[in-house]
């Protein structure tokens, strides 16, 4: 099984489902939301709305509060130039749900009249089992102008590794640098081709389609992970290829190639 390795998490618009908890008894209740993840594209003035789904999946009744932060403040250190309970309404903001009972929560997103850059909020639900027990789930919400899209992204820095884990496993690593420069998060899924200079040709191709989103305006780094994929010692390039969007109904690549890196056995005594 592949796994992404994400070295900033706080950046990472795909990761779905954040959840803190605070206590040592956690385990007796809990909740789940669908979907963890919404991306609307909508005109400048327009209205749309939909639900979420939302299960008590402990065995007590738990009062669930949900709202709404402005996660451009986060990311970037200032509110966005819109509060986002004017383009954001979730009803009802607080309902008490009895053990394995699912209700649906309505949420109603409405664009400015001049719409210009991505919104980015975080969706959290709250839940307080005992006097000293509380968590939430938060779960994101991308909003983006339709036809306003400015697409530019690029890989500054990428290599390929042939490695170890500290349980002897062995695991192919993908480490990349990415940095978005359009004005809406973007995905990256693609894959990776490894080229044998010594046969002259491509050996082997890899998915790379389990990415984080990629905010507006940040890199991110992140590596990705092929457990007990084994490339024997040689001579190898390793390309690459990301797609980050399409324009007129065509994906469009970022590429880079770099040599393929053979960790070395430390030196017995």
């Amino acid at each position: 099984m592949k796994k992404l390795n994400l070295k900033k998490s706080w950046l990472a618009a795909g990761i779905a489902g954040i959840v803190f908890l605070f206590g040592a008894n956690a385990a007796f209740a809990g909740i789940s939301v669908k979907p963890t993840v919404i991306e609307k594209v909508m005109d400048s003035g327009k209205s749309e709305s939909d639900y979420y789904t939302l299960t008590n999946d402990g065995d007590v009744k738990l009062t669930v509060r949900i709202e709404a932060e402005d996660w451009m403040a986060r990311l970037f250190g200032r509110p966005d130039d819109m509060k986002v309970e004017d383009w954001l309404k979730i009803e009802p903001k607080e309902i008490t749900l009895d053990p394995k009972q699912t209700v649906k929560i309505k949420y109603t997103v409405t664009t400015p009249k001049i719409f210009l850059n991505e919104k980015v909020a975080q969706v959290f639900f709250r839940y307080q089992e005992a006097e000293y027990l509380e968590a939430r789930v938060g779960v994101i919400f991308y909003l983006t102008p339709k036809g306003r899209e400015t697409l530019s992204a690029e890989m500054t820095s990428f290599s390929a590794k042939q490695a170890k884990k500290e349980d002897g496993t062995p695991v192919f690593r993908l480490s990349v640098v990415i940095k978005n420069d359009s004005n809406f998060h973007i995905r990256t899924p693609g894959f990776a081709e490894i080229y044998d200079k010594a046969q002259g040709k491509v050996v082997k191709t890899l998915d790379v389609n389990r990415v984080p989103g990629i905010y507006g305006g940040r890199s991110f780094e992140f590596d990705y992970e092929f457990p007990n994929e084994v490339i024997p010692e040689g001579d190898y390039q390793v390309t690459l290829k990301l797609n980050y969007g399409s324009v007129y109904g065509k994906n469009i690549f970022m590429e880079k190639t770099a040599d393929l890196e053979f960790e070395k056995e430390p030196a017995k005594p």
